[in-house]
């Protein structure tokens, strides 16, 4: 999938981009636990060049990052293999953890669904909340265990509408 592709415009990745996980921690792509499904990993690349937040991934920085890409389905058929291509890169500096992903729609702009909401509202798993039964929201989410103790979970999300969640331990106040 091309960058610059309809359904995944620069302001759309920019907003995956800037909805940056400024948290230093390790990171591993969400899997089920049942033991015959490898969790995809990758170490995060030191980011030693500048990088831009636009949303097109060109520079050299992206292009030494491991990419993730055997990705497995929570919903609706929980361990099977994603449906979807998907893409994510990691970058960290001193100061933050950027996360880079790239996604595809075989039905390019009309398969998106991208709501408009209120800040956290499309915290819930199915990505729904409240008033919002009857949509369903187009969104990553990366969760960070920043204390390795499989305690704590820290939860970021974004939509394409640049929607933004948040939420530490399953609240959803925390900011």
């Amino acid at each position: 999938m091309s960058p610059t592709s309809p359904f995944m415009t620069p302001q759309r990745l920019t907003h995956l981009v800037a909805a940056a996980l400024f948290i230093a921690a390790p990171v591993r792509a969400q899997a089920p636990a049942a033991a015959e499904h490898v969790v995809p990993s990758a170490p995060g690349t030191r980011r030693t060049t500048p990088i831009a937040v636009d949303g097109k991934l060109d520079e050299a920085a992206w292009s030494a990052a491991t990419p993730l890409t055997q990705f497995r389905q929570t919903r609706p058929d929980e361990g099977a293999a994603a449906t979807l291509a998907t893409e994510i890169r990691i970058l960290y500096d001193d100061d933050a953890l950027y996360i880079g992903a790239r996604m595809s729609d075989p039905m390019g702009a009309a398969g998106i669904r991208a709501p408009l909401a209120r800040r956290d509202q499309l915290l819930a798993a199915n990505g729904n909340n409240g008033s919002f039964n009857s949509l369903t929201t187009d969104k990553i989410a990366v969760v960070l265990d920043p204390y390795h103790n499989h305690l704590d979970e820290v939860w970021f999300e974004i939509n394409p509408a640049g929607v933004r969640g948040d939420q530490f331990n399953g609240d959803p106040s925390w900011d």
